[in-house]
């Protein structure tokens, strides 16, 4: 699909929403999306209540995974914010959108080029701005959160208006997978498969895993209490927050859902921190940029034991996923996975859950089975992989 070729569309459905019928030209259109198409289009002539310049995303039905869905995710996620009214906003205005479309799309609030944004700023040679540009994004990423925990029930309301429902994949199979309740079967099967993957290893099973794992699934994986909310998702880079003026918002919600806002909420040490490495001594002060704006919305945020306790059971719901989904792609082959490789992530990984169970002192059957599952990776793999870079403006951190 050209994006010229939707124009049409697109101008019947915002006519539709303002009453005048605009006509649109094609503008710029993003390079390397995936999942699907990002176009900016332009007014031609002057006049209407719309501003001059919008952005179009479309499904990309070439994509292999499930583009029409995420579109429709993204589109309720974005109408959810505005329902709820975020000051200031968190993400793109969403102007219309069409879901029974054989393409679907959605037509949103044109945030500029990001220039100043925190993926930009920390591949320069400025350790100070890196550092405020990062305590930028834990802030809206933290409001993000408060905001999105307010009338949970009403995105799931606009979700379940539109075709193709969210899907439900395996325990720990999902990445950014939603708040579910799980049978004990399933518990059990994901139980089964964590201990296939350290038999293959040849790694002795720990004492008490089974009821570690069963305790993240109940109080991370079906969470229902108060650190739940509206979650971006994909946050492998730092390009799901851009800066737009002196506000940072946050973009791309084709994977969003009501999930323990902890899985996200420390992306420093799980997710793009395990891309390139975030200096250590950035990791208390990020948390608590996040956690103050996470309080406005989530009370249980105000006490610090329990956010910290909610930090290291979203970091052993990474591990187990990790060592259940990634292990065991990453043993057979090495790819590029951003900056960094598949194996050297997994590794990172690995490191990140074993350095906080132990800050904490929690999980020791959990931290155990990751440190000898890393131990048995790094006797096997090439050097290469057993470190990640810092971010270029930390290299000369120590």
């Amino acid at each position: 699909m050209l994006p010229s070729q939707l124009i049409p569309a697109v101008e019947r459905a915002l006519a539709f929403v303002s009453g005048e019928r605009e006509r649109l030209t094609v503008s710029w259109i993003a390079p390397d999306t995936v999942a699907s198409h990002v176009f900016r289009v332009a007014k031609i002539g002057p006049g209407g209540d719309l501003p001059g310049s919008l952005i179009v995303k479309a499904a990309n039905l070439e994509f292999l995974g499930d583009s029409r869905e995420m579109l429709l995710t993204e589109c309720a996620a974005l109408q959810y914010l505005e329902d709820i009214g975020c000051v200031p906003a968190v993400s793109a205005r969403l102007y219309t959108s069409v879901a029974d479309a054989a393409i679907p799309f959605l037509v949103m609030e044109d945030l500029g080029c990001g220039s100043g944004s925190p993926y930009e700023i920390v591949e320069r040679n400025n350790p100070e701005a890196a550092e405020e540009a990062l305590l930028e994004y834990a802030r809206a990423l933290g409001r993000l959160h408060s905001c999105g925990s307010a009338r949970r029930g009403r995105f799931l309301e606009l979700r379940a208006k539109l075709p193709l429902p969210q899907k439900r994949r395996p325990l720990f199979h999902d990445p950014w997978s939603s708040a579910s309740s799980y049978a004990p079967e399933e518990v059990r099967q994901a139980t089964t498969e964590y201990r296939a993957v350290l038999s293959a290893l040849g790694v002795p099973t720990e004492v008490g895993l089974d009821d570690e794992i069963e305790h993240v699934t109940r109080v991370v994986e079906e969470h229902t209490g108060a650190f739940l909310t509206l979650c971006q998702g994909d946050q492998n880079t730092m390009r799901q927050c851009i800066r737009q003026g002196g506000e940072h918002r946050m973009i791309d919600f084709g994977v969003a859902g009501l999930r323990h806002a902890l899985i996200e909420g420390i992306p420093h040490r799980i997710t793009w921190g395990c891309v390139n490495r975030i200096p250590r001594r950035l990791f208390t002060r990020l948390e608590e940029a996040y956690r103050n704006e996470l309080v406005t919305g989530c009370v249980a945020a105000k006490d610090k034991s329990r956010f910290w306790q909610a930090m290291i059971e979203a970091a052993a719901r990474w591990s187990i996923f990790h060592i259940i989904w990634r292990v065991p792609d990453a043993l057979r082959a090495d790819r590029p996975r951003g900056a960094a490789t598949l194996r050297q992530q997994v590794l990172a990984w690995l490191s990140a859950f074993i350095e906080m169970s132990e800050e904490f002192n929690c999980f020791p059957a959990l931290s155990k089975s990751a440190y000898r599952v890393r131990a048995r990776l790094l006797s096997e793999w090439p050097a290469e992989t057993r470190s990640i870079p810092l971010y270029p403006a930390f290299r000369h951190d120590h």
